[in-house]
């Protein structure tokens, strides 16, 4: 999960990076209108944020089941090697 957001992270920054460009943009009153246009918008605020999210939802599912496979090998590290499970014999009248 560490991974995942460590993948994250740039995008984020990314979109860190532009709003700081808009609020020195609004605050000076500059006369430019990149910041403020629509595909800047879409490129620097909408992308990164989807790519996050898609980064962050992929870590997610491929780490749900995590916590029983860690169950699984810990009940297998705690049997003794070369041991093999066997049940308690039964004799021929079911009991």
């Amino acid at each position: 999960m560490l991974y995942g957001v460590i993948v994250a992270l740039p995008s984020v920054g990314l979109r860190l990076i532009y709003a700081i460009i808009i609020l020195v943009h609004d605050i000076k009153g500059s006369s430019s209108d990149f910041p403020k246009s629509l595909a800047a918008m879409v490129c620097m605020s909408v992308v990164p944020e989807m790519i996050t999210v898609v980064i962050l939802v992929i870590v997610g599912l491929n780490t749900r089941n995590i916590s029983k496979a860690y169950a699984r090998i810990a009940t297998a590290e705690e049997q003794p090697l070369g041991q093999v499970y066997n049940p308690k014999p039964r004799d021929y009248n079911g009991t």
